[in-house]
């Protein structure tokens, strides 16, 4: 489990980093559960639609989302408020 989190905090590391630099980005949080070190939560806030749009399509996202899925437990779980 230690080494599918050090990759999971590497790939995030990358992905951060290009979020909060997206002209749209308004806040890009990420939380890891204080009682489960394997659970962690994105918390991001985009301008307007397009520019949340625009995120999902970015190349870094989908390298993200296609670095991650063996490390996840279930299925990944996007919601929009």
């Amino acid at each position: 489990m230690l080494n599918l989190l050090s990759k999971l905090k590497l790939k995030k590391k990358d992905c951060i980093r290009e979020c909060i630099q997206e002209p749209g980005n308004v806040s890009y949080n990420l939380y890891q559960s204080p009682f489960d070190s394997t659970m962690f939560i994105f918390y991001e806030e985009y301008k307007d639609e397009d520019a949340f749009n625009a995120h999902a399509n970015s190349e870094h996202f989908k390298a993200f989302a296609d670095a991650i899925p063996n490390m996840l437990a279930e299925e990944l779980n996007i919601e929009q408020f």
